[in-house]
């Protein structure tokens, strides 16, 4: 038999649909060992509302390593924003990620969120934390300094 085994990738345009089911038991393969890495994300999405029309969304995704009962390595951590308010202006500022030493890989990001005159002179930050430890227990908290703005503790996602 003669022929190539060589194939061109093209990541150009490709998207991975990626959805994390926290309400599904997690089925693994006959070869499954408990002490095998899994990689895994959990991620959060909130939105900001002007006049109660949302305007902005704040997204957190991390990227972490888990053994199926604890996270071992907190490896990425992205953020992103849509803006679709010519009067506000999102502006990252910083992500950290880490293991809390009780199981959970956590990421963190904050936002800088300043406005014009228009909508009420502001400047205020927001952060979003995302949690979890084996791929089914995913939490998220967020505060923000807003004079209106607030905080929650860890939440189930």
């Amino acid at each position: 038999m003669t022929g190539s085994n060589e194939f061109i990738w093209d990541e150009k345009n490709f998207d991975v649909p990626v959805k994390l089911s926290l309400d599904e038991e997690v089925s693994s393969p006959p070869s499954f060992s408990t002490f095998a890495a899994s990689s895994a994300m959990v991620t959060k999405t909130r939105k900001i509302a002007v006049f109660g029309i949302d305007t902005t969304t704040l997204t957190v995704e991390l990227y972490y390593t888990h053994n199926g009962t604890k996270a071992t390595s907190a490896n990425d951590v992205v953020i992103g924003h849509k803006n679709y308010n010519p009067a506000l202006w999102i502006t990252p500022q910083s992500s950290e990620k880490y293991l809390d030493g009780t199981g959970y890989a956590v990421g963190r990001a904050t936002w800088t969120v300043g406005a014009t005159g228009t909508v009420g002179a502001l400047s205020s930050t927001y952060h979003i934390g995302v949690k979890n430890s084996n791929g089914k227990h995913g939490y998220w908290k967020y505060s923000w300094n807003h004079h209106n703005g607030g905080s929650n503790n860890w939440t189930k996602i």
